[in-house]
C-alpha cells in the first residue's frame, strides 16, 4: 500500500537524520497585515511546505506532544492541545475587573515579539532543542531542512527567485511550534520563580502580565534580557499598559 511505502521513506529519513531534498522548496505567500503599510516588513510570510512533509511532521508531533505538552507552563494557551486562545484575554479581563472592584493597584502589561517566527536562528534552534532532550534524529532533520531551505516569496500572482536564509522558522510548520512554545514556556517559568505574585498568559508569542507596577517594571527588564539572549526583541509598537489607579497611570506616563 502507498502508506506502507511512505512509512519506509519516513523510517529511512529518521535513520539518515534528514528529510528528502524535495521537501526543501517552500512557497511563502506574502500577506499584508491589517492596518499596516505596503513595506516588506508590514507583511506576514507564511510557509507552504509540500503536503507529504506536513503529514510526516504531523506524525512527529503526535509522537512528541504526549511528552512535550505536559512540560509546558500551564499559562500557555495558543497552539496547545486542550487550551483555547480566548483563555488568555479572558483571564486578563477577569484580573482587571477584580482589581477595579477591590480597588487594587494593579496593571496589565501586554507585549509581543518583533518578527517572532522570522527571528529564530537555525543554529540556536538546534542547540535549544538538543538541550531540551528532543530526539537527536528529529533535531537534525529539522536543522538540515531549514539550513538549506529554498524559499520562494509569492506576492499576489508574482513569484520571486529562490533564496536561502540563515534564520526564520516557517509560519504554518508544526516543527516551528516546538521551539516557539518551549521558549515562551521557559520565560514563564522564570517569571514564576522570580515574581510568583505576577499572573500571566500567552497565545504563542502574544503575552500579558498582571501585577503591581513596581514588580511588572522589574520583570520587564528580566524578560527583555531573556528575549535578547534568544535573539528576539519586544516590539514597542505592540506594547500596551492598562492601569487601575491614577497614581500608576501618572507614573507610566512620566
Amino acid at each position: 500500500a502507498a502508506w506502507e511505502k511512505r512509512s519506509d521513506v519516513f523510517n529511512l529519513s529518521i535513520e539518515l537524520e534528514r528529510f528528502p531534498e524535495d521537501y526543501r522548496t517552500v512557497t511563502s505567500p506574502c500577506l499584508p497585515k491589517k492596518n499596516h503599510g505596503n513595506k516588506p516588513l508590514d507583511h506576514r510570510l507564511l510557509a507552504v511546505f509540500p503536503a507529504i512533509y506536513r503529514v510526516e511532521m504531523g506524525s512527529w508531533f503526535r509522537i512528541l506532544y504526549r511528552w512535550f505538552i505536559p512540560c509546558l507552563h500551564p499559562d500557555l494557551h495558543g497552539a496547545v492541545p486542550g487550551h483555547e486562545a480566548a483563555e488568555v484575554s479572558w483571564d486578563a479581563q477577569a484580573d482587571l475587573e477584580h482589581a477595579i472592584i477591590n480597588m487594587l493597584n494593579e496593571i496589565l502589561l501586554m507585549v509581543d515579539y518583533y518578527k517572532f517566527f522570522d527571528s529564530f536562528d537555525h543554529d540556536w534552534v538546534k542547540a535549544f532543542l538538543t538541550m531540551l532532550h528532543f530526539p537527536k534524529a528529529f533535531v537534525n532533520m529539522v536543522y538540515e531542512l531549514y539550513k538549506d531551505l529554498q524559499r520562494i516569496i509569492k506576492l499576489g500572482i508574482t513569484y520571486g527567485h529562490p533564496f536561502v536564509g540563515y534564520n526564520g522558522m516557517g509560519q504554518g510548520d508544526v516543527a516551528t511550534l516546538m521551539p516557539a512554545l518551549a521558549m515562551v514556556s521557559g520565560q514563564f517559568y522564570m517569571v514564576s520563580r522570580l515574581y510568583p505574585k505576577i499572573r500571566k498568559g500567552a497565545c504563542v508569542d502574544d503575552r500579558n502580565f498582571r501585577g503591581t507596577l513596581a514588580e511588572v517594571v522589574q520583570m520587564y527588564h528580566k524578560i527583555a534580557a531573556y528575549d535578547k539572549e534568544a535573539g528576539h526583541f519586544i516590539q514597542p509598537e505592540k506594547t500596551a499598559i492598562a492601569a487601575i489607579s491614577q497614581e500608576d497611570k501618572k507614573a507610566i506616563q512620566n
